[in-house]
């Protein structure tokens, strides 16, 4: 039987990814599409640790904000030592414009 086209599939599946850390282990530098980019600011940090009754997850998540300004979002695999990218709905930096509308006198 032919396999369907249909199949489900994880979405959201995080990347291995190439990371430079500083002594402490914090990223400092990023190898995307053949160039290292830095990062500029670390926006938030925050730690995993779930799933012993399956698999041991340990994780120490980074929001950061690479040059040129985008954001990402990344975490160490604390078990095995890897770095992944993890896609998500990033917000943007720059909040939306509000626009009042106001009657016209």
């Amino acid at each position: 039987m032919k396999p369907s086209n249909n199949t489900l599939r994880s979405l959201n599946i995080p990347r291995p990814i190439r990371v430079q850390a500083d002594a402490r282990g914090r990223p400092v530098a990023i190898d995307r599409e053949r160039q290292r980019v830095s990062v500029e600011q670390i926006e938030d940090r925050w730690r995993i640790d779930d799933e012993w009754w399956r698999s041991d997850i340990s994780r120490m998540y980074y929001r950061v904000v690479l040059a040129g300004g985008r954001l990402l979002v990344m975490f160490q695999d604390l078990i095995g030592g890897q770095w992944y990218d993890q896609i998500t709905a990033t917000p943007k930096r720059e909040p939306e414009p509000v626009r009042v509308l106001v009657p016209k006198a």
